[in-house]
């Protein structure tokens, strides 16, 4: 059985799924290899753990059909399989099979992928030769998993950074651009949020008292504060890029709602406090600008 891991129409991976095994050293028996593997597992975290196999009827059977008992000796680099197939409950070892699919075999994976609609899949092939193309070997596809495991095994875990990536373009980062001051600012953050929505990204344009949405006009959201809309927004799939207005001093009592943020433009000092709407001390415009430092203009898209 392989396990073609499809992501965003492409092939992310691809391994063959061997059963619970143990590999010969040339010096222990079969059953001290086993208990040896077993040992291995027990020294993990929990949750890296596969499950231990142990000496029993359903493996002296497995060895018996393979001619081997217990305490046979397997030369060094033999793999002994414990089982006769892999499986969730007993485990298995997974090969890297990547850079030997056929490409008809990746083609009916992809194919079965998009054919349901799927985004990411587990395709399960069963061949006897991967390298093979699927009509000369009599594969099958024995299921395709709406939502298979990834990172379960070292060979997946290994992808993860490929498949956020592609599934997050950016870091899952989106655009987040601040201008700070008065009127001034926020005619010139609105000039910016229409550059964003004429080159047809979702973009949002939001003050602590307003919030515009491209092509939507105005979303009524229930509180005045720049920081509560920020973090709203930002959990919306369909945003894809952010314009904020800083007009108070709402950042030095409530914090930063965002780890990053993409660029500030300081147009002017006219802000005021977010408890009184007073103009902001002088002290508190300097503790402001540490903490939203300028940066160079965004540029155009």
């Amino acid at each position: 059985c392989h396990r073609l891991f499809i992501a965003a129409g492409e092939l992310l991976y691809a391994v063959k799924r061997l059963p619970a095994s143990v590999v010969g050293d040339g010096r222990q028996t079969v059953a001290q290899l086993v208990a040896q593997s077993a040992a291995q597992q027990q020294a993990l975290p929990p949750w890296r753990r596969s499950p231990a196999a142990a000496v029993d009827a359903a493996v002296v059977a497995e060895l018996a059909r393979q001619g081997l008992a217990p305490d046979s000796l397997p030369e060094a680099g033999a793999l002994v399989p414990l089982r006769r197939i892999e499986s969730t409950e007993w485990g298995g070892v997974d090969e890297d099979v990547t850079a030997l699919v056929h490409p008809e075999n990746l083609r009916i994976a992809l194919a079965a992928a998009r054919q349901l609609g799927l985004e990411v899949a587990g395709v399960d092939l069963i061949c006897g030769d991967i390298t093979l193309p699927w009509y000369q070997t009599g594969a099958v596809i024995n299921e395709v998993n709406f939502a298979p495991l990834l990172g379960g095994g070292e060979i997946s875990r290994q992808q993860l950074p490929a498949f956020l990536q592609s599934l997050l373009p950016g870091g899952g980062r989106i655009p987040v651009e601040v201008y700070i001051g008065g009127e001034a600012a926020l005619a010139a953050a609105r000039l910016r949020w229409r550059d964003l929505c004429a080159a047809g990204l979702g973009a949002a344009l939001t003050s602590d008292t307003f919030t515009e949405v491209a092509e939507e006009g105005e979303r009524i959201l229930p509180f005045a504060s720049l920081n509560r809309r920020l973090r709203a927004l930002v959990l919306d799939c369909g945003i894809d890029a952010l314009v904020a207005v800083v007009q108070t001093d709402e950042f030095l009592h409530a914090g930063l709602p965002l780890e990053a943020m993409s660029a500030v433009t300081w147009v002017d000092s006219h802000l005021l406090t977010f408890d009184q709407r007073l103009p902001v001390s002088a002290r508190r415009l300097q503790t402001l600008r540490a903490l939203l430092p300028a940066t160079l203009p965004p540029s155009a898209l």
